[in-house]
């Protein structure tokens, strides 16, 4: 039987960075909310999540036929340009978002530590172990 609990994840965390990335937030009270390092903290939390989220996916559904490297540089290549296609929505939709340049390299580097949290998971969890 196929496992799709970390699939799942990974699409319901992408719904929630793709609502939070494009909705305004105007009216909404944020009193009490702390981020740590701001908006760009919040970018490298959601896009680290997702490409954990990302390699859990794919280790359930191409672990057997794929190596990690060849699945890890796919999914940030992916993530990155999904990245960047949500500051581009940003910057057209007009719906109180703006892109910035900085949301992308807060962005690539939260791909990175995601990625690096990836690596150290499947290396510490060893019934997660790539095949290849």
């Amino acid at each position: 039987m196929r496992r799709w609990v970390f699939t799942f994840l990974f699409i319901l965390w992408l719904t929630l960075v793709t609502a939070s990335s494009l909705l305004s937030l105007q009216g909404v009270d944020l009193d009490g909310v702390y981020l740590p390092f701001g908006d760009k903290g919040a970018h490298f939390i959601f896009y680290a999540g997702a490409m954990l989220l990302a390699m859990l996916a794919l280790w359930e559904r191409v672990s057997a036929r794929i190596p990690f490297k060849k699945a890890a540089l796919w999914a940030f290549g992916v993530l990155f340009l999904y990245g960047l296609s949500i500051e581009g929505l940003q910057a057209v939709m007009h719906m109180g978002r703006t892109a910035q340049a900085m949301d992308v390299v807060a962005n690539t580097l939260g791909l990175t530590g995601g990625l690096a949290s990836a690596k150290v998971v499947f290396h510490a969890l060893r019934w997660l172990n790539w095949k290849h």
